[in-house]
């Protein structure tokens, strides 16, 4: 029976999520606390256990508000509670897989395929790598919030006929993954064009019905409320921790580098001087020269920052300083002059260098380029320069789409899998109190034990098993998405092919408009390294391009396996009852 069937589903959905927890559980966390981590891993960990003490992000320095906290609030999240950092991540995980098969359900009906996706997203390739789920890093965390956030907008949009209270839940799905992204990483805004679209075709939707007096004014209100909480949501999230910030250090910020004084300073000298090979430089040694014969209060700390830019430079030519690696030597070389005793000593310093640097561009002492604002802490993009950019966004998703530097970096991999530690004392002691028993050296696979060895080995085949299917399924959406818009019996009603449609192309749009923007930050690593180090790059920073793919083709994938399945069903009643009709005349 049908009820039967539904158990039997449940159980198996239960079984795989309790596997998939069980397996988190045991897979050992690699943590990285080298001195080349010093900006990543070990500051993202000190800040963590710094919040876990009490302390918030500890004594102010040139690194306390250099990152957006949202990680470090995790880690600590994690120690209180005691639970093991993966098993958080992937409990994180479930909860959304959950919520965007459920948030599908008005389009594909079908609960199997819905049932099928869910699982299909909870073991996905990228939670079995060793950037995104066994180390100590950010990228991994956006994973499940940026799943989430998808399926909080469009569980609204695609209730956007139904009661008000049933849109209730979404929204709040929306409001609390939408704020978690804006604090985890500084690019938090890069799902504002799908969301707002989303919520604008919603808004649109409801005008017109109140036009044609199919609803009420009130209605229209409180619905345009639930689609305002979450942008409202990010802005006070954001605004209360610049408050704490404030309290503790004197400036109302989430992080000096994408915010405050400091990012007109990067903005202002980005922009300085004659048009140069901005696929590599952002600050010229020439334009550091120009702002400090414009600026007094930079000057100040000349002897500092020279010093730090020679240090900085060792990393590529000994030249010069390419792409955001000069604003850290910049940082580096004001700090090492003690200067600051919190962040409101630090804003008005660099409030008084931005006032002088855009008073030079003012009185036409400093020549200023013309150009589109990607971010405002980049360079401004020349008009000619569309094209090529254009063409290294698609160069790039391409091939980034076919998973070779994901699958040649799954856990347990030949490349990753180093060594065991011989011993844990100092700072790596510290660490494992804090995150946990399974924390071990990055440069290790395993502690030794025969768990960790075969959860790496589990983590490696399923990983493997992940990106073979990600491909076929990837290459089978193509056709199986034509079908089901041109065919009148996969889809019959038009406006679940024109939704269809929207949420593909939303997804797909989505994640060409990500890596357009990573692409144009970090291109400079074509510019000096090589195309292999460039992509390596890339991947590492793009799990959120990922994400957006996998969950196209997912939507297709079961959306496709509903309507095949519909169609097997109506093939097997109408043989049912032609059955039935030729027993009856036998006995006629």
């Amino acid at each position: 029976s049908k009820s039967k069937r539904c158990i039997w589903l449940y159980m198996v959905l239960m079984l795989l999520t309790a596997a998939r927890l069980v397996l988190a559980w045991c897979t050992p966390v690699g943590v990285d606390l080298s001195p080349s981590s010093t900006f990543d891993d070990s500051l993202l960990i000190k800040l963590g256990m710094s919040i876990n003490s009490g302390n918030w992000l500890g004594q102010y320095d040139k690194l306390t508000l250099a990152k957006n906290p949202g990680y470090p609030i995790f880690l600590a999240f994690c120690a209180k509670t005691g639970i093991r950092y993966q098993l958080a991540l992937c409990l994180l995980l479930v909860l959304a897989c959950m919520a965007f098969s459920i948030a599908l359900r008005p389009l594909i009906k079908n609960r199997f395929a819905r049932a099928t996706l869910y699982v299909v997203l909870l073991y996905m390739p990228l939670c079995f790598t060793t950037a995104w789920f066994r180390r100590i890093y950010r990228d991994g965390l956006v994973i499940p919030f940026s799943i989430a956030a998808f399926a909080g907008f469009l569980g609204l949009y695609l209730r956007r006929k139904e009661r008000t209270e049933k849109l209730v839940p979404w929204a709040f799905i929306a409001s609390l993954s939408f704020a978690c992204l804006q604090i985890i990483k500084e690019n938090g805004a890069w799902i504002l064009p799908f969301s707002a679209v989303c919520c604008i075709v919603m808004f649109i939707g409801w005008l017109w019905n109140l036009k044609q007096k199919k609803t009420s004014a009130v209605s229209v209100a409180v619905r345009s409320m639930l689609l305002i909480a979450p942008f409202l949501c990010g802005f006070l999230i954001t605004q209360a921790i610049g408050r704490v910030n404030a309290s503790y250090y004197g400036a109302p910020l989430l992080s000096e580098r994408f915010s405050g004084s400091f990012a007109r300073v990067s903005s202002d000298m980005a922009q300085i001087g004659e048009r140069c090979d901005h696929t590599a430089l952002w600050i010229s040694r020439k334009a550091l020269n120009d702002a400090f014969r414009s600026s007094p209060t930079l000057r100040q700390c000349k002897p500092e920052i020279e010093d730090s830019w020679k240090t900085w430079s060792l990393l590529f030519d000994n030249k010069d300083v390419y792409g955001d690696m000069a604003y850290w030597a910049l940082r580096d070389g004001v700090y090492a002059s003690k200067q600051f005793r919190n962040a409101a000593d630090a804003e008005k310093y660099w409030s008084s260098v931005a006032n002088e640097i855009e008073t030079g561009f003012n009185d036409g002492t400093l020549q200023k380029q013309n150009g589109l604002h990607v971010s405002s802490v980049s360079p401004v993009v020349q008009s000619d320069s569309f094209g090529n950019w254009i063409g290294l966004t698609f160069w790039t998703s391409g091939k980034l789409a076919t998973l070779s530097h994901m699958n040649g970096r799954l856990i347990g991999s030949t490349r990753e899998n180093i060594g065991i530690p011989k011993g844990y004392s100092g700072e790596m002691s510290c660490v494992r109190k804090f995150l946990g028993n399974n924390a071990v050296p990055y440069d290790c696979s395993s502690d030794g034990s025969v768990i960790h060895k075969a959860a790496n080995r589990v983590d490696h085949i399923l990983g493997k098993l992940g990106v073979l299917l990600f491909r076929i399924s990837l290459i089978a959406s193509v056709p199986l998405f034509l079908w089901l818009l041109v065919s009148r019996t996969s889809l019959p009603d038009k406006t679940q092919k024109i939704e269809l449609a929207l949420i593909v192309m939303g997804l797909i749009l989505s994640s060409l408009a990500f890596e357009a923007a990573t692409c144009w930050y970090i291109q400079y690593q074509l510019g000096i390294f090589t195309v292999d180090s460039y992509l390596l790059e890339v991947y590492k920073y793009s799990p959120e391009f990922y994400v957006c793919l996998i969950l196209a083709t997912g939507v297709v994938i079961s959306a496709a396996l509903s309507s095949i399945l519909k169609l097997c069903n109506k093939t097997n009643s109408k043989c049912h009852q032609q059955s039935r009709k030729n027993e009856q005349d036998l006995k006629l």
